[in-house]
């Protein structure tokens, strides 16, 4: 379902690349990866089907060549783009307002939001794990179910830590070891006691002030996930903004919407992330399908009958430090 909409975003995509081979970026690949089979199909992708995600006023903000131009501001350092999987991370990144940063919620992407612009999920699981092992990329347990993970890159991490912790004296120099002897020397996505203890020289008072400030959550006896503080926040404002989304589709004839119409409408208060954002997480969920019309993408809401509701009160137990 999300493949029909991906062959939207192929020129994007490519558009990044030629530009890295015209000298437009320049430098090692930072995972020493070479370029993905399917980039080159990108390029043969016919230009009737470069919809873009937003083909309104908004579209040249969709197109991933032209938001990494602006990705300084958001303080990231593209250098030269190893997949089209870390291309895809970048431009969700620049879909999150500046504002969420500015009153300290992480930027996070959902796993899943990667499938909607890249079709080959193997290609992505692959493309994070190069990510994740040269340390640029965190993997967390954290989504809208319980097995869902999402990411952000190890310096936003850091970052987000250290403004989130400012001021707080009383866990600031544990956090600053963690993350200069754990977060960035690392690729795990969860802790033991004896590994944290034993071989890093942790101490219990320690680990219990990393679980206050929201850096590790509780996953078994003796067993922490890495975390990020606020992040029950941010699902919060996740979660609602997705609800009102599908509410929207859902009450529409047919329970379905032209993806024009649907990123044209004035966005409700309490949607507090780009509407973009949330048509990618949907997407890549598979709660809509995409279907080309002559008209452009159509998207049709999902039988979800079957599937599993969202576990509000998992995540609500796990991050209640907010």
């Amino acid at each position: 379902m999300a493949g029909r909409n991906i062959k939207r975003h192929s020129s994007a995509l490519a558009s990044a690349n030629v530009a890295q081979e015209d000298g437009t970026n320049t430098g090692e690949s930072a995972d020493g990866m070479s370029k993905p089979p399917s980039m080159k199909k990108a390029r043969e992708t016919p230009a009737s089907l470069d919809h873009g995600l937003s083909s309104s006023s908004s579209s040249s903000q969709c197109s991933i060549s032209s938001t990494l131009e602006h990705s300084e501001n958001s303080g990231i350092e593209v250098g030269d783009l190893p997949s089209d999987t870390k291309a895809a991370l970048l431009y969700l990144i620049t879909l999150i307002p500046k504002k969420l940063k500015e009153q300290h919620l992480p930027q996070i992407v959902f796993k899943h939001q990667l499938y909607s612009i890249v079709p080959d999920r193997t290609t992505v699981d692959k493309s994070l794990n190069q990510l994740r092992y040269s340390y640029e990329v965190k993997l967390l347990q954290l989504g809208p179910q319980p097995d869902d993970f999402s990411l952000m890159f190890t310096d936003h991490y850091c970052q987000h830590v250290r403004a989130v912790l400012d001021g707080t004296t009383d866990n600031t120099a544990v956090a600053e070891r963690f993350l200069d002897e754990v977060v960035t020397k690392t690729s795990d996505v969860c802790y033991e006691k004896s590994h944290l203890i034993a071989k890093l020289g942790f101490k219990d008072a320690n680990i219990t002030s990393l679980v206050k400030s929201g850096i590790l959550a509780v996953r078994d006896v003796g067993s922490w996930w890495l975390a990020v503080p606020r992040a029950g926040s941010f699902m919060k404002i996740f979660l609602q903004g997705r609800q009102t989304l599908l509410r929207t589709i859902r009450q529409s004839k047919y329970k379905e919407l032209l993806q024009n119409d649907l990123e044209n409408r004035k966005l409700p208060v309490k949607m507090k992330l780009s509407i973009q954002y949330h048509i990618h997480d949907i997407i890549g969920a598979d709660l809509v399908s995409c279907v080309e019309t002559t008209s452009g993408p159509l998207l049709r809401l999902c039988d979800t009958s079957n599937k599993k509701s969202i576990q509000k009160k998992k995540l609500t137990s796990i991050y209640k430090n907010d």
